[in-house]
């Protein structure tokens, strides 16, 4: 009963099992031909391009792309950073001004600013009656002599809704740019260039929010990141090993497999052109899970089948050929279910799931080829040394393995009614969660970024930008005074929603001109009238780009500006189904209104991210399930064999509505890390057991045989791998801490269900599972 296990007489175990005595009799050329393959992925490395706008992970023809991008062309609207400035005491004296002047200049010389679109102090105009005309300049043409020109200088910015809670804070003692840049790639330079300015004065500092800055500036620092974590999460991996296995040559083939998956693929797509995305970025993390988890089973293995024979040959033989359908089964169920992500309609996404899938094919072939062969080169004599019977079969671990099974045998019916209890409960859970995010809490609550967005949110009239655009069925349509009240009722009942810190258009220019000439805070009352506003304006200097970023050259188009105080998809979502309500309630005839701006984009493609994927894991949930019915050969043990992967996704996702956390783009991603976790511990107990209940035709004695190595293997995997990715809990930016913590939770959980819930259905349902058991 005891003797080797033997591999199925089928034609691929015979070209499996003749590669692998190849790879073991001639380790070196086997190594030799990995390595060159290896040269040449490192190779494509420098080649790396990124691409770290989230935009991207819509299509380019995606309706609200395109919306999006003809309103920017329309209105002359490109992305916006937002800078606000403050002193120790109130900005506004002779001194702090002419620093914020001379900052103010600086900024206009940087490569990228977009200068006829700067708001500021030095670029924006003013105006006041001079006889029948307008007299219009800067707000800010030269620095302050005196305190009464700082005085002035403050009254009108107060006095004037257009520049109040905009350029100046709401209590008076701050002060607000908008830089436009000319794409949003260079968002961080610019930011580092204008903090480099406010550096050289003394007593002023600086805060920089705005969607386009944290999205550039995670993407920095995501990749920087990558290069710090990865290697920590590995070192820990490797201590782990080293605690449980006690010999650091041998436990370096599982890692240098993961690590060799991982440059072959990421050199793969770099070769390609592919640009490393958000997405892709994850890549390394997925394999160091898919490749060191079949690794750490073989390690296992290995050191129970080892002291057996007492020659590294003939064990290492034996182990790949009892673990090599399990392994293989487990990576191409994994390769199918990563696959099935190029069905989704996110770019991105469709890459991620493309080369993960190719990763989890690499990091099998590394198993079966490079792992034999590197055990091949250790030395004798040293296994022989640093083998212990206590540590080579566990130690604590087989007496929790053989606690768990004990308790999943004898108590079938406890468990299997605390598994529904839990699955009803994540259930629930998972139903009352909602998708929501934005991008500036990918940082921490204490990172620069989430305390400048705050501070400046809670000071002007908001940081996160939309745009509302009207658009009449005739040219000329938006100086006509219905049109014109129309648009200022809509602002006013879009400015009453909490959310809205401040809304702008044309007719607040309007307004403002009419207060000038006639004092009066009211809208033109005639089309003439309104036409006649505007042409003065421009006729005195007034700068046009003031005007088109509010109105088309045909007058057909208006847009609103809205500041939100907020980026959560859920706030966004909510204003606009006020702007539906009023429209819907209050038709105006030949005017439709259309949400667009960076804010309402990233709505749109989180919402599709995570529906997405969400979608996309039912998809391979299913598609797992079909080739486990293959694999298996029976529908009913592929059924009890996806138990494990449910109980991993409700659970984790299920804890989300418990702790408070709403569903995001990162969160999203993880449904496919549990995909396959829950997957590896499920084939690996239900494959070991079948074959050991073949040979002893005894379902307790297989099962507790089951217990032994192959569950010790599965809480390894899951102690091991647990312990590396709770590293990232210490990571700066919010993403990778979630990645950890549903690694962690994932390997966990994953590991309870398959050793607590399937030894239970396998006894509940013996009779029928074990019936046709050759």
């Amino acid at each position: 009963m005891n003797g080797p296990a033997k591999l199925a007489p089928t034609w691929s175990a015979r070209v499996v099992d003749a590669a692998l005595r190849l790879c073991v009799d001639f380790p070196r050329l086997t190594i030799g031909v990995i390595l060159l393959l290896t040269f040449w992925a490192i190779f494509q490395l420098p080649k790396i391009t990124t691409d770290t706008d989230p935009e991207n992970m819509l299509e380019p023809d995606a309706p609200v792309r395109v919306s999006h991008e003809s309103t920017k062309r329309t209105f002359g609207i490109h992305e916006l950073i937002v800078v606000g400035f403050e002193s120790e005491r109130d900005l506004f004296n002779v001194e702090d001004l002419t620093k914020l002047f001379r900052i103010n200049r600086e900024t206009l010389n940087i490569k990228g600013v977009i200068i006829p679109d700067v708001l500021s102090l030095v670029t924006t105009d003013t105006m006041r009656k001079s006889g029948d005309t307008l007299e219009i300049r800067k707000l800010l043409e030269h620095p302050p002599q005196t305190q009464e020109d700082v005085r002035q200088l403050k009254e009108t910015l107060l006095g004037n809704p257009l520049f109040r809670e905009k350029l100046i804070s709401q209590d008076g003692r701050r002060v607000a740019f908008y830089i436009p840049i000319e794409r949003k790639e260079i968002a961080a330079r610019v930011t580092r260039e204008i903090q480099a300015l406010v550096d050289k004065e003394p007593g002023i500092t600086a805060k920089v929010a705005g969607l386009p800055m944290a999205e550039m500036v995670f993407g920095e620092e995501m990749f920087l990141l990558m290069g710090v974590l990865s290697p920590l999460v590995m070192l820990v991996i490797a201590v782990g090993l080293w605690l449980l296995f006690k010999d650091w040559r041998l436990i370096v083939a599982p890692l240098l497999v993961s690590m060799l998956s991982v440059l072959w693929t990421m050199g793969l797509l770099i070769g390609l052109g592919h640009p490393v995305h958000i997405m892709s970025s994850m890549i390394p993390i997925f394999l160091m899970v898919t490749g060191l988890a079949d690794g750490i089973h073989i390690l296992s293995q290995f050191y129970d089948v080892y002291p057996r024979y007492g020659d590294k040959r003939t064990a290492i033989l034996e182990t790949m050929k009892e673990l090599y359908s399990p392994v293989l089964y487990t990576s191409y169920t994994v390769m199918a279910g990563f696959g099935s992500l190029m069905l989704v309609n996110i770019p991105p996404v469709r890459i991620f799931g493309l080369f993960v899938a190719i990763g989890v094919f690499a990091a099998w072939i590394l198993t079966v080829t490079f792992l034999p062969a590197f055990m091949m080169l250790l030395n004798e004599e040293t296994l022989k040394r640093h083998w212990k019977g206590e540590v080579a079969t566990g130690g604590l671990l087989v007496r929790v393995a053989d606690w768990l099974g004990r308790l999943g045998m004898a108590r079938s019916w406890g468990v299997l009614l605390a598994g529904i209890v839990v699955l009803a409960l994540a259930a629930y859970g998972m139903e009352q969660n909602r998708v929501n995010d934005d991008p500036v809490k990918w940082f921490k609550a204490s990172s620069p970024i989430r305390q400048a967005n705050r501070l400046m949110n809670q000071q002007f009239g908001g940081t996160y930008m939309a745009y509302l655009v009207a658009e009449a069925d005739e040219p000329d349509a938006a100086t006509r005074p219905e049109v014109l009240r129309y648009l200022d009722e809509l602002q006013r009942e879009i400015g009453q929603d909490p959310r809205v810190g401040k809304t702008t258009s044309l007719t607040d220019i309007l307004r403002w001109i009419n207060r000038v000439l006639t004092g009066k805070d009211e809208l033109p009352r005639s089309q003439e009238m309104a036409a006649q506003y505007l042409f003065l304006y421009l006729s005195s200097g007034g700068s046009p780009d003031t005007l088109d970023n509010f109105v088309d050259y045909g007058y057909q188009r208006l847009n609103i500006w809205l500041q939100l105080k907020t980026g959560d998809n859920q706030d966004m979502i909510e204003v606009m189904a006020r702007v539906n309500r009023y429209v819907v309630a209050h038709p105006l005839p030949g005017v439709r209104v259309e949400m667009t701006g960076p804010t309402y984009v990233n709505v749109v493609w989180q919402q599709v991210m995570v529906t997405g994927m969400l979608g996309s894991f039912a998809g391979s949930v299913v598609t797992v399930l079909l080739i486990m019915v293959i694999e298996f050969r029976s529908l009913l043990w592929a059924l009890i064999g996806v138990v494990p992967l449910l109980i991993t996704i409700f659970v984790s996702y299920g804890l989300l509505f418990f702790i408070g956390k709403e569903v995001d783009m990162p969160i999203a991603v993880c449904s496919s890390l549990a995909l396959g976790i829950g997957v590896d511990f499920a084939i690996h107990f239900i494959f070991r057991f079948r074959e050991r209940f073949r040979q002893e035709r005894d379902l307790q004695k297989s099962l507790r045989w089951t217990f032994g190595e192959p569950a010790v293997g599965i809480l390894r995997n899951a102690l091991i791998l647990c312990l590396g990715f709770a590293v990232m809990l210490a990571a700066p930016l919010g993403p990778y801490v979630t990645v950890g913590a549903f690694t962690a939770i994932d390997m966990l959980v994953g590991a309870l269900a398959t050793l607590l819930l399937l030894p239970a259905l396998i006894v509940l349902l013996r009779r029928v599972l074990l019936a046709k058991e050759a």
